[in-house]
């Protein structure tokens, strides 16, 4: 060996490889160049994105821990950012998994250090290969009564729309209404919840888009491109909601948090589509007596009236003078009564047969508009007669059998 040799030899080749005094780049920067520069580990984006991985695509998605060893996979994530360096596998099974396993242990044992009760069911359960797993659920007291809280009004708006022998069409707006009030206010204090909170919120303003958009609720207008609500009943479920005495505009001063001008301009648009709709029955009216003549129309069960006797005439005032108030005056006149007494002691129906003759042109109208089902509960009820006549064991029962059976199962022994 020739140590003096082997310097000199080491010093030349790293004279190739090292900077000059002149700034001159090495040849490992020199090819780094041309290439992107790699997220470090500890970048918030690296983190981000290998976090996603993990949670949405192999625990919410089920999908195998080597789908990061797949090279198409590989490919999709540089597509998605250049910049970002795929996880190992075996950093996901060492590190990241048991890292989250222990994050969730420890919520779960200072959610039930506060409870105050705790129900525990247990379970066996055996995997392909006869492995034995042992599960425990915990539940707890302050769990299920906040899933209680958030669904109680849901099932008390079921009930009110599911009727079939009361007015349902009445309580959509106020039910709806009030169920995202309710959303609203529990979101904020929702501890084991708040993911079904918000998609229950979700739910709701989607599925009832033109109503609130018709009440001008921020943030609830229609998509861009679908043009003005063509829901047919929409009118017919704000005329229904303000002639159910149990209302009126109740639910306009309560759960809509509006602008008090905003709110008056509503108030006016709902009253022009009652007088409108109350100048459309006085013409159907009208019509309809210039059509039957006098004397005809429908016959009347009550006995014929007496002849006026001799001086009858004094106190009574002639028919002819007498002059129905309009619909307008009749709708402030109902709304006032309402505001007076105590409505909810009386059933909508009840109201409007004892009041008939006071308000008659809304009495058409509501009766028109009380008609129409809040939901298909009913039709869904004759069908579930049919699948509970129709058992495995009475294939042989034709279809005009079937049909009559359900006929008289719904009308005339229901």
């Amino acid at each position: 060996m020739h140590p003096e040799k082997f310097q000199e030899y080491r010093a030349s080749t790293a004279s190739d490889v090292m900077p000059a005094a002149s700034g001159q780049k090495t040849i490992t920067s020199f090819l780094n160049d041309g290439q992107q520069r790699m997220y470090d580990l500890k970048h918030p984006r690296q983190k981000a994105i290998s976090d996603a991985l993990v949670k949405d695509l192999i625990i919410k998605c089920c999908l195998p821990l080597s789908i990061v060893d797949n090279e198409d996979f590989k490919h999709f994530l540089h597509v998605l950012d250049p910049q970002y360096r795929p996880i190992a596998r075996s950093t996901i099974s060492s590190v990241t998994i048991p890292g989250m396993v222990e994050v969730k242990k420890e919520q779960i044992k200072n959610q039930l250090a506060e409870a105050s009760s705790v129900a525990v069911t247990t379970d066996i359960w055996s995997d392909r290969k006869m492995r034995s797993f042992l599960g425990v659920t915990a539940h707890t007291y302050a769990k299920l009564k906040e899933l209680i809280e958030v669904l109680d009004p849901f099932l008390e708006a079921t009930n009110l729309t599911q009727g079939e022998t009361t007015v349902t069409v009445s309580v959509i707006v106020p039910c709806v209404l009030t169920l995202r009030c309710h959303l609203q206010e529990i979101r904020g204090k929702a501890r084991y919840c708040g993911p079904l909170v918000r998609a229950l919120e979700s739910s709701l303003k989607t599925r009832f888009a033109e109503v609130f958009s018709a009440v001008k609720i921020p943030g609830c207008e229609p998509a861009e491109g679908r043009g003005p609500t063509k829901f047919p009943f929409t009118n017919a479920y704000f005329i229904a909601s303000v002639l159910d005495p149990a209302f009126g505009f109740q639910w306009l001063e309560h759960d809509v948090q509006l602008d008090s001008d905003i709110r008056d301009v509503l108030k006016t648009e709902i009253k022009e589509y009652i007088k409108a709709e109350g100048d459309k029955q006085a013409v159907s009216t009208a019509d309809a007596a210039e059509a039957t003549g006098p004397g005809e129309g429908e016959l009347s069960e009550s006995p014929p009236e007496k002849q006026l006797r001799m001086f009858s005439h004094y106190r009574r005032t002639p028919s002819s003078t007498e002059k129905k108030p309009s619909g307008q005056a009749q709708l402030t006149a109902y709304l006032n009564l309402i505001a007076e007494q105590d409505s909810d002691s009386v059933p909508c129906l009840r109201f409007w047969q004892q009041n008939k003759s006071k308000f008659p042109t809304l009495y058409q109208i509501a009766t028109q508009v009380f008609s129409i089902p809040a939901s298909s509960a009913p039709i869904e009820r004759v069908f579930s007669h049919g699948g509970i006549l129709m058992r495995p064991h009475r294939a042989r029962l034709s279809s005009s059998m079937l049909s009559d059976l359900m006929f008289l199962k719904c009308n005339v022994y229901a």
